[in-house]
């Protein structure tokens, strides 16, 4: 039983707990609607869920490597990348009145 009225984002930026996220992400989505927010894959790296939307948001436009050589360059990347997510998701994407809950998981 599915409550469709409620949309969840399950935000993750930096993706240290992928398998906590995915069992996170399958149970809510057997009575929400799922969307699992986070930064691009690693090789070897998999979103496994049927039931859930996955949205690559963060680091987008960086590569990776380049994110992963300085904690603190990494650190200011984090918050502003929230702060556009924030922004984006209360401005700028087309589902915004439907938006209802955003779950933070490893901040």
């Amino acid at each position: 039983m599915k409550n469709i009225d409620l949309k969840v984002d399950v935000v993750d930026p930096a993706l240290f707990t992928l398998p906590y996220d995915m069992n996170f992400c399958e149970s809510l989505a057997e009575r929400v609607d799922v969307t699992f927010v986070s930064r691009g894959l690693r090789k070897g790296e998999r979103v496994d869920g049927e039931k859930m939307k996955y949205f690559h948001f963060f680091y987008r436009y960086i590569p990776l490597s380049i994110v992963d050589k300085n904690k603190y360059v990494k650190g200011l990347l984090h918050c502003l990348y929230m702060f556009f997510y924030v922004v984006y998701r209360l401005f700028f994407s087309c589902e915004c009145n439907s938006f209802s809950v955003a779950a933070i998981t490893s901040y």
